[in-house]
C-alpha cells in the first residue's frame, strides 16, 4: 500500500474474489508484485498476468522506468488443472522476468491495454510519466 501526502489516495496491491459477483473475499492483503494502479491485467483461461503500471513511490532496486512499472507478474495457480487449481488462482505470484534482465521490452508504462488472440498475449498502447516539462 503506497499514499501520496499531497493527493490523499493511495496504490493497493491486494486481491479479491467473487464467484458470483455479489459475495467477495479478499485473497492476498499484499500481492507480491507491489502497489500499482493503472496496470494491466489478462487472463487467457489459464492464468493470470499483471502487467506494469504506475507508482507512488518504489524502492531503488525496482524495475521502473520513468515512475512506471516494467514487470511482469504471473499467478502460479493454472486454472486447466481443475477447480482446485482454478480456486486458487491468485494466491501467489511469480516475476516473468528473466534473470539479469530489469526491464520489458517495451519499457515502463500504465494505462496499456492488454488482449489474448491465438494464445498470443498482446500489450497495446500506454503512457509513461516524465519529469520534464514539454
Amino acid at each position: 500500500r503506497q499514499t501520496s501526502p499531497t493527493l490523499r489516495w493511495e496504490a493497493m496491491h491486494d486481491i479479491w474474489r467473487s464467484y458470483d459477483g455479489a459475495t467477495w473475499e479478499r485473497v492476498l492483503d499484499c500481492a507480491q508484485w507491489g502497489a500499482r494502479y493503472d496496470f494491466g491485467a489478462v487472463s487467457d483461461g489459464r492464468q493470470l498476468l499483471v502487467v506494469g503500471g504506475f507508482s507512488l513511490s518504489y524502492p531503488a532496486e525496482a524495475p521502473m522506468y520513468r515512475g512506471a512499472w516494467s514487470d511482469v507478474y504471473q499467478s502460479t495457480r493454472h486454472c486447466h488443472g481443475g477447480v482446485v487449481d482454478c480456486n486458487q488462482a491468485g494466491e501467489e505470484w511469480l516475476s516473468q522476468m528473466p534473470v539479469g534482465v530489469q526491464e520489458t521490452p517495451w519499457g515502463g508504462r500504465g494505462l496499456m491495454k492488454l488482449a489474448t488472440l491465438n494464445n498470443t498475449i498482446l500489450v497495446l498502447g500506454g503512457a509513461t510519466i516524465s519529469t520534464n516539462p514539454p
